[in-house]
């Protein structure tokens, strides 16, 4: 595939590479400044001869191959149309099992419709996030290796992915995620919002304790109207399962809950703002964060679309530091 533009909107767009004079030249820097990148792609054409594969269907080949992945999305309503469709057309798409967890169904996402015994709010979260894990043990815990719960403004880096998991038994208990308060043993929880990932055996571990009992498992940690990152941890506190550190060769953070720039162009540590309060031994500045993240948080459908545009353009080997937008 090659990048074009389209000389009177100045949008650029993938087409096949007939010739080398499709390909504009720009560098990832300039591919970041300019205008989103053309999203007609997504749509339905039947006389195109590069359309993307539908969801779930995996076609990337990264260095290294952690297996099948199963993503679970925590979906509402409100946001199907724009930011669960974004997701599910950018890095999701590259899930082995991809599924919404929300109320309400929507015709172009797969979505579980969780019964949460009242309407959608953020005294259901924890809920919604019990019942989507049990819905992964249940129906998936023999087809996938690695079970992904995200948010619909998580991102994450396919490749950079599995290569993190790839050095890792998934048949072992492993879970990661970027620990929040690891400082406090008794209060660690990953941040829901980059991304909590357990291994095929994490989930075995977690499933079998259920057992039959469900909802009403004393596994799963109360109240049940608590923010669901912390409830996970408290419930692998239960289950005798410690947090994992999640970090690249050199020590870098790879989980950016914060989104993709805020640690990274911060010039010291701000104490008195709560996520250094709750990561008391991170760096400020480049040096914080892994050059092969796996995730960040609060990306909007826009950039969910940029992002992947610029890993298609083969972007992803030169940033932060050339995008600057990091």
């Amino acid at each position: 595939m090659c990048l074009s533009r389209n000389p009177l909107s100045n949008e650029l767009f993938m087409e096949p590479c007939s010739s080398k004079e499709h390909h504009e030249g720009y560098n990832c820097g300039q591919l970041w400044s300019l205008p989103v990148l053309n999203t007609s792609r997504w749509m339905n054409r039947v006389e195109s001869d590069y359309r993307l594969p539908p969801p779930k269907v995996f076609d990337k080949k990264p260095t290294g191959n952690a297996g099948r992945i199963y993503c679970w999305i925590l979906a509402y309503p409100k946001t199907h149309a724009n930011r669960a469709t974004a997701v599910n057309q950018t890095w999701a798409r590259h899930c082995t099992y991809l599924l919404f967890m929300s109320t309400e169904p929507y015709a172009d996402l797969n979505i579980v419709e969780l019964d949460l015994g009242g309407p959608e709010g953020r005294d259901k979260i924890w809920t919604k996030t019990k019942l989507s894990w049990m819905h992964a043990y249940d129906h998936y815990i023999s087809k996938a290796d690695w079970f992904i719960k995200a948010d619909d403004d998580t991102y994450m880096v396919w490749d950079n992915l599995h290569n993190f998991l790839s050095v890792h038994d998934p048949k072992k208990v492993h879970t990661f995620g970027r620990i929040f308060k690891e400082h406090m043993p008794d209060k660690a929880y990953y941040s829901g919002g980059s991304g909590i990932i357990f291994s095929q055996g994490a989930l075995r571990k977690l499933g079998e304790a259920i057992g039959r009992d469900g909802l009403d498992s004393r596994i799963w940690a109360t109240p049940i109207n608590g923010p669901e990152d912390v409830q996970t941890a408290k419930t692998l506190r239960n289950l005798n399962v410690e947090l994992e550190r999640s970090l690249d060769n050199d020590g870098r953070e790879i989980f950016l809950p914060m989104g993709t720039g805020v640690e990274q162009t911060a010039k010291q540590r701000n104490e008195k703002l709560w996520f250094y309060q709750y990561c008391r031994d991170v760096k400020a500045g480049p040096e914080c964060c892994s050059e092969q993240w796996v995730s960040t948080h609060y990306i909007t459908p826009e950039d969910q679309r940029r992002i992947d545009d610029l890993e298609t353009a083969t972007c992803k080997d030169t940033f932060p530091s050339v995008w600057p937008h990091l």
